[in-house]
């Protein structure tokens, strides 16, 4: 693929990561400002609701198959023959198309299992609904602490995909992988204590902090779940991992109106009123403050082109480069915090950051282990195993 290719990739991928996170926090930060002011708001019920939101964004990425399918029978229509995304040889990168190249890095797939369609798209409603979970609990969090320590803590995410991948898929971790999980641990203690000391902000509480590490420490619990369930199904079906993100966001749809329905009904519209399950309240805060429906928007859009940017990139580059470039998508967020004043430096957690990064590289063989951590195997020293790629745009484990 053209070098400039997947500069746009990278470049995509980045830019919507960073703005996932950070518009999520903004949305918080405007709901409690909003309070402030002495309005009446319905902020308990925002992270139900972007978690509606998120799913949503995700739905969307079935529209952006269509469109690929039929922009694709419009070029062959007038006799045209689609460039492939296999790997382009360095003296030929100008002959390839870089839209061409885009569209279809994401959309090829070659498996030789039976297509995912009809009822067994309903697999799916199960690894949706730990998405519910995690996303919802992670939401909380996010309330409670720091973008950047919202990022940095969902690195645990490796951790238990790890255990998971161990006890339910039979894969096998080898010693330096386990030490990686190790040094993943320390880092998310680290990063985790960092946001327990220094200042804090004048609406937070320490314990409300330690509540929100908590919290997004916990959610990987759930999103683990829902990433091992996903490497099941892909394992046994043929489906691209866009649809796959795509369905899931349907599913997701579906699931979190009922329950909004439900709790609201039953619970939010009398004695939760102003609680998590007031829903009403919620939309109508969104609604009447410009600012924070444009956000939502934003963050439904910004969702698919994540994905779409994650897959494109997966299939563009290595997956081991995946997680270099997911470590500098988390340090663009805390460089974007600082800068919005929206939290202080700490070396505590740059401490825990640097941990992280060097705990996700080794895991995935991006760094070459210390040799006493080497494995031998028929005679030579093996570096091989389980790799997870820990983000929400490649929901898949590989061995």
């Amino acid at each position: 693929m053209a070098k400039a290719t997947i500069l746009v990739l990278v470049a995509g991928m980045l830019l919507t990561g960073c703005l996932n996170t950070l518009l999520l926090k903004y949305q918080g930060l405007s709901c409690n400002q909003v309070q402030r002011h002495g309005a009446f708001t319905g902020c308990a019920s925002f992270p139900i609701w972007q978690s509606f939101f998120m799913f949503m964004g995700e739905a969307l990425c079935l529209a952006v198959i269509g469109i690929v399918r039929i922009w694709l029978w419009a070029r062959r229509d007038r006799g045209y023959v689609p460039i492939g995304v296999s790997p382009v040889p360095e003296d030929e990168e100008h002959d390839t198309d870089l839209a061409d190249s885009v569209l279809l890095a994401s959309m090829q797939q070659d498996s030789p299992n039976p297509p995912l369609e009809g009822l067994a798209t309903l697999y799916l409603a199960l690894p949706a609904f730990f998405d519910i979970c995690g996303t919802t609990i992670m939401s909380v969090g996010l309330l409670l602490t720091t973008a950047s320590t919202f990022q940095m803590l969902r690195g645990a995410l490796v951790l238990f995909v790890g255990f998971f991948s161990v006890i339910f898929l039979k894969r096998r971790l080898l010693l330096h992988q386990w030490t990686a999980l190790a040094l993943v641990t320390a880092g998310v203690f680290l990063v985790g204590l960092s946001s327990l000391t220094g200042k804090h902000e004048k609406s937070s509480k320490p314990q409300h902090t330690l509540l929100g590490v908590l919290l997004i420490t916990g959610a990987q619990v759930f999103s683990a779940s829902q990433f091992v369930l996903e490497d099941y199904i892909l394992s046994r079906y043929a489906v691209e991992p866009l649809k796959v993100a795509g369905f899931e966001g349907v599913f997701g749809v579906i699931l979190t109106t009922t329950a909004m329905v439900i709790a609201y009904v039953f619970y939010g519209s009398s004695a939760g009123q102003d609680g998590t399950f007031d829903i009403g309240s919620g939309i109508i805060t969104i609604l009447e403050q410009r600012h924070i429906w444009l956000s939502f928007v934003l963050f439904a859009i910004s969702i698919p082109s994540f994905n779409f940017f994650g897959l494109s990139v997966t299939k563009s580059v290595s997956a081991t480069s995946r997680s270099t470039i997911d470590a500098c998508r988390t340090l663009f967020i805390w460089a974007a915090s600082l800068a919005l004043g929206w939290e202080s430096f700490k070396a505590l957690q740059l401490l825990g950051f640097a941990v992280l990064v060097y705990a996700t590289l080794l895991f995935n063989g991006v760094v070459e282990p210390p040799r006493f951590l080497l494995q031998k195997q028929d005679g030579a020293v093996g570096r091989g195993g389980l790799v997870v790629e820990v983000d929400a745009s490649r929901r898949h484990i590989s061995e």
